[in-house]
Formats: C-alpha cells, structure tokens, sequence
C-alpha cells in the first residue's frame, strides 16, 4: 500500500511542460524550445519522449531566484 502512495505522489508532483509554463508565465513553445537547445532553465525529466517536470523542484528553482534577486 505504501508503494502506491509513493507513486501517487509523485504523479501528483508531476507538471507537464504546459503547466510549467503556465506557473512561469512564459509561453509553452519558449519553455519546449529551451530544452530543445539544452538551454534549460528548470530541471525536468523525461519518460520517453514526454517531457516532465515536478511541481516541487520548479517552486523551489523559483524561491531560488527569488533569493538571487533580492541579493543583487
């Protein structure tokens, strides 16, 4: 049972390149292009050809650059 919890919660952390795009106020195209260049901003992963990023790890790069900018 526990097993099922831990793959539900991960596929409930999962955002597909429009939801991210979406949260980062860019365009999905703008998003997709930069992975295509390897220019990526976020981290994300793939499952075949399907491009995946989790809700997690892209709020956290955004605290990140939060941070950053107060800094500067």
């Amino acid at each position: 049972m526990e097993n099922k919890q831990g793959i539900d919660s991960l596929v409930a952390d999962r955002l597909t390149p429009a939801q991210a795009s979406e949260i980062l106020g860019i365009s999905e195209y703008t998003f997709r292009e930069k992975i295509r260049q390897n220019k990526a901003f976020v981290p994300y992963y793939r499952i075949g050809k399907r491009i995946f990023i989790r809700k997690s790890q892209l709020l956290k790069w955004i605290e990140e650059q939060e941070k950053k900018s107060l800094i500067s």
